[in-house]
């Protein structure tokens, strides 16, 4: 086969190739740490440090599996997303310029919302983006623009976003809570919205992609001046940039009953699914599987 053939078939099939980050599992650096590949192989199974291994390679196989299903399968009047927050950028962004490292520099924030068909050319990416002067990146604001997104999204039925464990941003009461509030007003049509959590260390998804590519856009144009040449950076194809004002950051409250949570001995940090319901301000959840 040709290259040219190759390079057709490659765009033919909306394939991308993209150099993700070097995030690294903490749990597998401490278990390799401990045991080395041939100590695993010769341990027995009151191994505990070899049980928890296979049990984390089991739960990461897992997410992947249900991550990779409910995009291939996902179907009309439902949207799977991977929401993340990009690394912090400083602007002005002028490598080369030494004057630049000595001045106050403003921090810029991306949240984004990437579809997880990302073949699907009719599913675009919301790139949520603002900075420190507007807001900062407290779980208030990164809720805020979870309602934001949905409303993008206000026509379909069910919403689902694949989210990491990070507590400050996504794993706590005030998201939980504005979803619960936001699932059951008129502002959108979801029956459910869901928030899935693959595995930590393990949540290379498709908004990793999105962030390349804005890093890359950056390195393109090399001389970021000001917060309207980052938002460029961030446009690109099938990408709607929505640029968040003070207006668009609620002062959001997460709340919840500890007695009942106590009766029902369920723990945030334990949930790796969790549902909402129109009509129900009830806590759906699953504690051992994200499909």
């Amino acid at each position: 086969m040709s290259y040219s053939t190759y390079q057709k078939v490659v765009k033919e099939q909306n394939i991308t190739f993209t150099k993700l980050g070097n995030e690294e599992c903490e749990l597998c650096l401490s278990l390799s740490h401990q045991h080395t590949f041939q100590d695993h192989q010769q341990c027995d199974s009151s191994c505990d440090a070899c049980a928890e291994k296979k049990q984390h390679d089991r739960l990461v196989q897992e997410a992947r599996k249900a991550y990779e299903q409910d995009g291939a399968f996902a179907e009309q009047g439902c949207i799977v997303r991977r929401a993340d927050l990009q690394k912090v950028i400083m602007l002005p962004a002028i490598p080369g310029v030494k004057s630049v490292c000595f001045t106050r520099r403003i921090i810029a924030f991306h949240e984004t919302f990437a579809p997880v068909r990302a073949y699907n050319k009719t599913s675009h990416t919301i790139s949520c983006v603002w900075h420190e002067a507007v807001a900062g990146r407290k779980a208030e604001e990164i809720a805020s623009t979870f309602l934001t997104a949905i409303k993008q999204d206000r026509d379909e039925r069910h919403v689902v976003y694949y989210v990491d464990n990070c507590t400050a941003q996504n794993k706590n009461w005030c998201v939980i809570t504005s979803l619960t509030n936001q699932v059951n007003t008129s502002d959108i049509s979801a029956e459910t919205i869901t928030l899935k959590y693959p595995e930590s260390g393990h949540t290379f998804m498709s908004a990793d992609s999105v962030h390349a590519e804005v890093e890359k856009r950056m390195r393109q144009v090399k001389n970021v001046y000001d917060f309207d040449d980052f938002c460029g950076c961030v446009k690109g194809r099938n990408i709607d940039v929505v640029q968040m004002s003070e207006t668009s950051f609620l002062n959001l409250e997460g709340l919840k009953s500890q007695p009942k949570l106590k009766r029902a001995n369920c723990h945030l940090k334990s949930m790796r699914v969790i549902q909402f319901r129109r009509g129900e301000r009830k806590l759906f959840f699953k504690k051992k599987t994200v499909r």
